[in-house]
């Protein structure tokens, strides 16, 4: 199973990283799973993404829940984040 694990300072929501919105409609099908962890978001408004895809919110005012789920993601990916690291 190919997941693309994808760090954002603010995609899928506005404002900013509009680049991402233009390529993300020829990376997202090359993977089984995508998860997009984005930090230092400020609006509620996102962008539309396929369905399946996961987001992460990763920010000062993220719940504990949501704080605490970024490494719990990490470690369930183990292999693929090390691989991506390599």
């Amino acid at each position: 199973m190919r997941t693309l694990i994808l760090i954002t300072s603010h995609f899928p929501y506005y404002p900013g990283e509009s680049f991402i919105e233009t390529e993300f409609p020829f990376l997202y099908p090359a993977f089984d799973r995508v998860i997009i962890i984005a930090r230092d978001v400020s609006s509620i408004k996102a962008r539309p993404l396929p369905s399946g895809v996961k987001i992460y919110l990763y920010n000062p005012s993220s719940t504990l829940f949501e704080y605490l789920s970024v490494p719990v993601l990490l470690t369930r990916n183990l292999k693929n984040t090390v691989s991506i690291l390599k």
